[in-house]
């Protein structure tokens, strides 16, 4: 077997064979087998043995070339499609967009004659508890109609609580301005003077409470007090009557109230 089979063999165990390398190897080799016959046939024998080495040392070294070129670039390769896949990390959700998730389980009603009050505790609270609600005074704009109302709770909740609330027939969602209203803006709205954002929800902490104005008719551990209204859409041009329903969700618990 010739130098020439022999290089090209090597090569072809570690690549796809490349006809440019291949081409010029095929050329070193000619080349210095001419420059052997002219330089006659003194030292032949020798200069024969000496290339033969020589050349093999080089095939040697390129294999290990293009052995490491491959791993190296398979690898870096290999690094970058895992990169381009891999999924994005996400941030875990807070406990409040936890509570938001949760569906509204507030019922609807084709007519509020179907529709039964409460639940009401022992001092005539909405709820279920641990957190209950009074409803208090109105106010009328031209949007709509408020209620200024109170919730309370005698436990201490660790994390957020949430209220959502809509009417019982149509299922407009009722919006909330003042303390403790969260989440979108629908709106702005002035309520007895004052102008508020309307929001979606109301988010309560028993790290931070509104004790005095309203506030329930017995004392209580924690106290918050917010308004909450429904347009003219949902209750009509009379702004008098109306039904509506709450859920309150906090970490452990859901409750659905219901006045109608």
């Amino acid at each position: 077997m010739s130098l020439r089979v022999e290089i090209r063999d090597a090569v072809d165990e570690v690549m796809t064979p490349a006809p440019n390398l291949v081409t010029q190897i095929d050329r070193f080799v000619t080349a210095n087998a001419r420059r052997r016959v002219r330089a006659g046939s003194r030292g032949v024998a020798h200069w024969r043995s000496v290339m033969r080495g020589s050349l093999a040392l080089v095939a040697v070294l390129v294999v290990v070339v293009l052995v490491a070129a491959i791993f190296v670039g398979g690898r870096l390769v290999s690094d970058w499609k895992s990169f381009q896949t891999s999924p994005a990390v996400q941030a875990p959700k807070s406990q409040l967009q936890q509570l938001e998730e949760r569906p509204l389980r507030i019922p609807l009603y084709s007519s509020l004659k179907q529709c039964t009050a409460g639940p009401y505790n022992s001092d005539s609270s909405l709820g279920s508890g641990p957190v209950y609600m009074d409803g208090g005074s109105s106010t009328v704009t031209a949007w709509g109609r408020y209620i200024y109302f109170d919730a309370y709770s005698d436990q201490t909740i660790k994390g957020p609580i949430l209220i959502r609330g809509r009417d019982l027939t149509i299922g407009i969602h009722m919006i909330f301005v003042g303390p403790f209203a969260g989440g979108p803006v629908q709106g702005t709205d002035t309520v007895d003077g004052q102008s508020y954002e309307q929001r979606t929800e109301v988010v309560l902490s028993t790290s931070q409470t509104s004790p005095g104005a309203l506030g329930p008719t017995s004392p209580h551990k924690y106290v918050w007090d917010f308004i909450g209204g429904l347009p003219v859409a949902a209750i009509g041009p009379s702004l008098i009557g109306y039904g509506a329903g709450w859920q309150i969700d906090g970490p452990n618990f859901s409750e659905i109230v219901l006045a109608c």
